[in-house]
């Protein structure tokens, strides 16, 4: 009788994990399609920063030139980075000028992120259940459907952050050989979009104050390679080597015309008659300040001079946010505050019902049940109202569960992720939207996974097949 040899011990579970992995991607892609499907002839949505991508990527292609401009004279911009607009014109490149091959693309990078989370959740709990719960949140999490379909950087710059935060598991005990592919995708990230410069920056505060200088040392010089082409750019296109002008740029387009208008006790309306007004203000006093310079039709400056006007114009919206320091931090604050109340449930509304939450609800909510003209709402409404508020109630505190099992698991790095977290939550202030906090889903799925799974008596994994004691 012949005997078949029997299958090496440990090959079940690394194959029952490799299915697990198919399983949350092919969960993840199926919606999103779907998703893109559905409002495929209304997709992307054309405001001014997917405009913005889309013209840049056109002249690289047919100009050669990162300009926003649509006529001559094409201007180098300063403003945006390079890494978003060269994937979108790969995209122009290879299939032709069709944005929404470029959201097919983004769907599969996105159901890759949900991977990147069952990947990071389980390297931080050891726990399969905890790690499918973590990857099942963020496949089904409808914020991330939406704007994976849009042509914004946020959705690619999500699965590059957890990428980013999985290298970082081993923090403490990391080699400057380890550093070096956290430094590439790093570097990477910041020419996608440049308020991730923070991460690297904290990262290597905290390996000088642990007196690793090897990886110090090797995290800022592979940063410094990378980016180094598109700093020597600025240089000689701008005059200085600098990362982007998108520091100076909001500082006088949303922080100091927001801070003047808080300071007049007027409502902080981004974008308003008023906001536009004291931005002119700001004009009008650099124009005072240095009218030679300013007095210049910009498309007689020269590069340097429009780089010059920007820092003059960011000089005097520091000046403003110097001598009203508290307007300052409550309309930044309070911009923020608006911006994490949950909101995912008016835009499903006025998708499925074909009218805006504003009509349907007019006043808000709380409002209305203030009022005690609940029952006047549409049943829809109040269903998707409850379910919105209740998400997020679970969610905050699953989360908050799931931060303090991972601060005693690995306390360097809460540390650096957390910081970044907190700096990416506050950066927008007062034109904060749900779009700028799409980067941190996946470690927010990865916390309330840990979360809910702390919550359990035992975790039961289905897929594994067995039983386990609570993490």
């Amino acid at each position: 009788m012949t005997k078949h040899p029997r299958p090496a011990r440990g090959t079940t579970q690394p194959t029952t994990a490799v299915i697990s992995l198919v399983a949350i991607f092919a969960l993840a892609l199926l919606p999103r399609l779907a998703y893109v499907l559905w409002r495929w002839s209304s997709l992307p949505d054309w405001n001014v920063d997917a405009i913005g991508y889309h013209q840049l990527a056109i002249n690289l292609i047919e100009r050669g030139v990162f300009s926003l401009n649509t006529d001559a004279p094409f201007l180098p911009d300063g403003v945006r980075t390079p890494g978003y607009p060269i994937v979108i014109a790969a995209f122009y490149t290879l299939f032709g000028h069709e944005p929404r091959l470029v959201l097919l693309g983004q769907i599969v990078a996105d159901s890759i992120t949900a991977v990147l989370v069952v990947l990071l959740a389980r390297r931080l709990t050891q726990s399969p259940c905890v790690a499918l719960w973590a990857g099942v949140l963020y496949a089904l999490n409808p914020l991330c459907w939406r704007y994976c379909a849009e042509l914004y950087v946020e959705s690619l710059l999500a699965g590059m952050i957890a990428l980013i935060l999985l290298l970082l598991i081993h923090v403490e005990h990391a080699t400057a050989r380890q550093a070096i592919p956290l430094a590439l995708v790093a570097a990477a990230t910041l020419l996608f979009k440049p308020a991730v410069w923070t991460l690297p920056v904290i990262l290597l505060v905290v390996w000088v104050w642990q007196h690793k200088m090897k990886q110090a040392l090797t995290l800022a010089a592979v940063c410094m390679v990378v980016i180094a082409p598109w700093l020597v750019r600025n240089l000689f296109t701008f005059g200085r080597p600098m990362l982007s002008q998108v520091f100076e740029n909001n500082l006088v387009t949303v922080s100091a015309p927001a801070t003047l208008a808080e300071a007049k006790d007027e409502p902080v309306v981004p974008w308003s008659p008023n906001w536009q007004d004291h931005f002119f203000e700001l004009v009008v006093q650099a124009t005072q300040a240095e009218p030679a310079l300013m007095n210049i039709p910009e498309h007689q400056m020269t590069n340097p001079q429009r780089d010059q006007a920007q820092q003059l114009l960011a000089r005097i919206a520091r000046e403003v946010i110097v001598q009203h320091p508290g307007a300052f931090i409550r309309s930044h604050l309070r911009g923020v505050a608006l911006a994490l109340l949950p909101r995912e449930h008016q835009f499903w509304f006025s998708a499925l019902a074909g009218k805006s939450w504003d009509v349907a609800v007019p006043g808000g909510m709380w409002v209305t049940i203030w009022h005690g003209d609940w029952q006047a709402t549409s049943r829809l409404a109040r269903l998707m109202w409850v379910v919105g508020w209740a998400a997020c109630g679970v969610s905050v505190l699953s989360a908050i569960r799931g931060g303090w099992y991972v601060w005693r698991v690995s306390r360097t790095w809460s540390v650096v992720v957390g910081c970044f977290g907190l700096y990416l939550i506050v950066l927008p202030g007062p034109i904060a939207y749900e779009r700028f906090y799409v980067p941190l889903v996946p470690l927010f799925c990865v916390l309330i996974g840990v979360g809910l799974g702390k919550c359990l008596r035992f975790g039961v994994c289905v897929v594994s097949g067995r039983v386990e004691r609570r993490i």
